[in-house]
């Protein structure tokens, strides 16, 4: 290191960053597809109609045998748990959540195909977990606390049967006919020969998480027990037989969602648990057998994600979902099983658009359930973000980082086990190819400035915490890369050129360049124990920079920003790690972090609203495109999108004398956030109308503060036009136009 600029020199301005106070949901999810969250339970009514119900009051149906996935309004956020339709259009929905004990429950009911969902009202009070229906009258629903409910009239009315002691909880209903019925509950199972007026105990002090029957006489339940057993009958259930099996792995946590075709070929779900040295996996399995249940063999499906239920459709169209909105289908009955679901299992680190249309997002994915097998991903967008496909690296591990100089010239960066990558591509990513490998060391960020000049940073690292940082540099575009000197540079995260000559690399401190990297200057010496995660200049002078700090030295994250090219830092604190920062400009800004946190500035730093990202999934990278707009990607494949960025700070004053009302975005495809203010506390009603006057959807929130609130609004299969929204409080009211756009 050829100087140092000593720390008491640097001007560090330690101030608990100030954030406005207002949140706005401007921002839309592109990606995974169709969903990012859980999904617990799939029905399929034919080999073309199905749906899909999860948390957040999650609904998806696809009329094409799932190519395409369409979200259907529920009005709730609460967890979906179990969907079952009698035909095209009669379905029945039931969730709910544990907490507040005793818990809260819903029961939805449609009877046009999901174009709307309403709430069928019952005196219970427990959070249910399955629903069964035998024609569009009778039907059963059971969950927690010992609730067992009965309809005769498609829901109009739902009755308590009979309810067990309260530290009973059942997990799943299943009838085959108006008189006899099974459910399987976490103290045994359970048996009714007249329509559930009595329930009797056929096996007992054994958890059963799932029961099915093909026929009056002949079914199979699956234990949550450790053991790997199912039972199985052939005549009601007046005798059990125990099946037991071993598939190779070391312990089991029990089997869940069964279903059988015949009496020989059936799947099962089978989550389990393996140990291996320093290494526990839990994974998830779909299983098959053909002999009835007495042995099983595991499909093998490429996920590491919870596996949450399985079914079929009359004509042998299958699917399977889970967790983070994961899609499998299947045909003729479950041999072969494909994806349909799109990145939700992929972690996403770096995501660049070199134009309005054209992006580009890298990271890495498990193609199975076992720890440490990992590809790398590539995804492009050609239409801004509104479909993504997947692009070949040529290589496994992880890509941490790409860059872009146009729709057709970038490179990406990554690693696998010990060996670095720089990769490029010159025809928009239909071919990459590998520039440079070296071992040894791993790479974190690139960066290009033009289609010759660039700069790739990473580390080498030893042992018991040793490290030390590693810069290559190009003038060819990558056809060579030469290795940079930073005599004190520990392992390095990021790296930002704004010319030929400056340039800047950070990791645990600052470094700076002001001849193309010949040499590099430490700027700040004294972190007080933060790793810096992102650098970007907007002109040789004005810069930003995000780092993180470990709980052991404090915790907390911190945004450095320099009007001078880095010989002084002012610093801003914030609670929530930071992992990227852009700026469009001198003024607008974005930086990404945990919990799905997004900050905007349009004052340079000065202050930072905060955003309402839709997600909570960690955001690894966030950008701007040439036009504004914004991107940002993360965990569990999150790409989330916003193309009107603003703080919007006259629509929300620090002092609220009226009611206010708006949505963003507006107009707007599939869902939207409402946004109001009222001055006074009350109950708030929020009716949304077509041009006709009708009705559409209404929200009610009681007891509301004086304040700032936000309502999302999901529209399903509404069609495109202009709607009205009606903002009711007990004083006052007030209407805002919203346009739909499909």
């Amino acid at each position: 290191m050829k100087s140092k600029i000593l720390s008491a020199a640097i001007l560090l301005t330690f101030n608990f960053l100030l954030l406005t106070s207002f949140s706005f949901a401007q921002w839309e999810m592109l990606y995974p597809k169709p969903t990012n969250n859980d999904l617990e339970d799939v029905f399929f009514i034919d080999d073309f109609n199905a749906w899909a119900v999860g948390e957040n009051g999650t609904i998806i149906h696809t009329n094409d045998g799932g190519v395409n996935w369409a979200f259907q309004d529920s009005g709730t956020e609460l967890r979906l748990r179990s969907v079952i339709f009698t035909d095209l259009q009669t379905g029945w929905i039931v969730g709910g959540e544990p907490n507040p004990i005793p818990g809260e429950f819903i029961i939805l009911h449609t009877s046009d195909g999901g174009s709307n969902w309403n709430i069928q009202k019952t005196d219970n009070t427990s959070w249910l977990k399955s629903v069964f229906f035998i024609d569009s009258s009778k039907g059963w629903a059971v969950g927690e606390n010992g609730a067992i409910l009965h309809t005769n009239n498609g829901g109009a009315d739902w009755i308590s049967q009979w309810s067990w002691p309260t530290y009973i909880d059942f997990n799943e209903v299943f009838f085959v006919d108006s008189l006899n019925g099974w459910i399987a509950g976490e103290s045994g199972l359970y048996n009714t020969i007249n329509g559930g007026l009595n329930w009797d105990l056929q096996i007992t002090n054994v958890s059963f998480s799932s029961v099915f029957f093909i026929s009056s006489s002949e079914g199979w339940a699956s234990t949550e027990s450790v053991g790997c057993c199912i039972v199985h009958t052939i005549d009601s259930g007046n005798t059990w037989e125990t099946l037991s099996y071993w598939i190779g792995y070391e312990s089991s946590m029990g089997n869940y969602s069964i279903f059988f075709k015949d009496r020989s070929e059936g799947w099962m779900l089978h989550r389990g648990i393996f140990y291996g040295g320093w290494i526990t996996t839990v994974f998830c399995d779909l299983l098959k057998t053909y002999d009835g249940g007495l042995t099983w063999v595991n499909i093998g499906l490429p996920t590491a994600l919870s596996l949450n239920s399985v079914h079929f459709s009359p004509d042998g169209s299958g699917s399977l979902v889970g967790d983070r909105g994961i899609i499998f289908k299947s045909c003729e009955w479950g041999d072969e099983w494909q994806q349909q679901s799109q990145g939700n299992s992929t972690w996403l680190y770096s995501i660049a658009f070199p134009d309005m249309m054209n992006g580009w997002a890298v990271g890495s994915d498990r193609n199975s359930s076992w720890w440490g097998d990992y590809v790398s991903v590539i995804i492009h967008t050609s239409d801004g973000g509104t479909s993504w496909e997947a692009q070949n690296s040529n290589i496994s591990g992880f890509l941490k980082s790409v860059s872009f100089i146009d729709s057709n010239k970038g490179w990406a960066v990554g690693y696998s086990n010990d060996t670095a990558y720089i990769i490029n591509t010159t025809n928009g990513g239909e071919e990459w190819l590998i520039q440079k490998w070296d071992t040894n060391i791993s790479l974190t960020e690139v960066c290009f400035i033009d289609e010759s000049y660039g700069c790739a940073v990473g580390g080498y690292y030893g042992i018991n915490g040793y490290s030390e940082g590693r810069i290559l540099k190009t003038s060819d575009g990558g056809t060579t890369w030469e290795q940079q000197y930073c005599d004190t540079c520990e392992a390095l995260n990021s790296v930002f050129f704004v010319d030929h000559d400056h340039g800047w690399v950070v990791g645990s401190s600052i470094y700076n360049t002001t001849d193309g990297g010949q040499n590099w200057t430490e700027q700040l010496f004294d972190t007080n124990g933060y790793s810096f995660t992102s650098i970007f200049f907007t002109d040789p002078q004005k810069g930003w920079i995000v780092g993180n700090k470990y709980a052991v030295y404090g915790g907390g994250s911190i945004i450095l920003h320099t009007t001078d090219g880095g010989n002084t830092w002012s610093s801003k604190l914030y609670n929530t790690w930071l992992y990227s920062v852009h700026f469009k400009d001198n003024d607008n800004g974005l930086i990404s972090g945990n919990n799905g946190m997004i900050l905007l500035t349009d004052d340079g730093g000065i202050t930072w609203g905060i955003q309402d990202s839709g997600t909570d999934n960690i955001l690894y990278s966030i950008c701007y495109t040439n036009d504004g707009q914004g991107y940002a990607a993360g965990a569990w494949g999150t790409i989330v999108h916003w193309d009107t960025l603003s703080l919007a700070a006259d629509e929300f004053s620090d002092h609220i004398s009226e009611i206010k009302l708006f949505n963003y975005p507006n107009p707007f495809r599939n869902q939207t956030n409402i946004q109001f203010t009222i001055p006074d506390p009350g109950t708030v009603k929020l009716k949304i109308s077509d041009m006709n006057g009708r009705i559409i959807r209404t929200f009610t929130k009681e007891r509301l503060a004086a304040g700032r609130h936000h309502v999302q609004w999901q529209v399903g299969n509404l069609n495109s036009g202009l709607y009205f929204i009606r903002l009711e409080t007990n004083n006052n009211s007030v209407f805002h136009k919203t346009v739909i756009i499909k």
